[in-house]
């Protein structure tokens, strides 16, 4: 489970930053007014970031800088991504899923089955119906609840399953 570290800027800011190994940022900038600040990932565990992770951030950061102006913003209350976002984790996905000790989950849930929060988890939503379920990683780390409704459910090691993980968002 993802843990949220806020920052108290009445406390020492040295201290925080001492627990936080890892980050990667995207400025924010509105097409009306210009700058708004910047997105940023932040953990307290080391990691590298890579290309598809810095994808995903700038997706992410454009998206929210859209959002200033349309109020329609990446992820809703449920912590679900719109459909627009299913290209971008389907790829990043893939290429997770494409390393040597990679692995993958695509699964179809139920729209009303509870968003899990992992490392490397994006829940896009399909329709009113259904949503998607899309992890990669390193095989073996993650497991998806058995408490979850599937619809479908495809396991990811090659690239020949594009299609597959495309069929079951259809």
């Amino acid at each position: 489970m993802a843990r949220v570290l806020v920052v108290d800027h009445s406390q020492d800011l040295q201290e925080a930053q001492r627990m936080l190994l890892c980050d990667a940022g995207f400025d924010v900038i509105g097409a009306i007014d210009g700058a708004r600040g910047t997105l940023c990932l932040i953990n307290t565990s080391a990691h590298e970031f890579r290309r598809e992770d810095l994808r995903v951030l700038e997706a992410l950061g454009l998206a929210t800088a859209r959002a200033f102006e349309t109020r329609k913003w990446p992820l809703d209350e449920d912590g679900v991504f719109g459909h627009e976002f299913l290209d971008l984790f389907v790829d990043t996905l893939l290429v997770r899923a494409g390393r040597p000790s990679g692995g993958g989950i695509a699964a179809a849930i139920e729209a009303h089955t509870p968003t899990p929060t992992a490392k490397g988890v994006a829940v896009v939503r399909l329709d009113a119906q259904r949503r998607v379920l899309l992890w990669g990683g390193e095989a073996g780390t993650w497991a998806l609840s058995d408490a979850a409704r599937l619809v479908g459910r495809v396991e990811i090691s090659e690239e020949e399953n594009r299609a597959r993980v495309r069929a079951l968002c259809l």
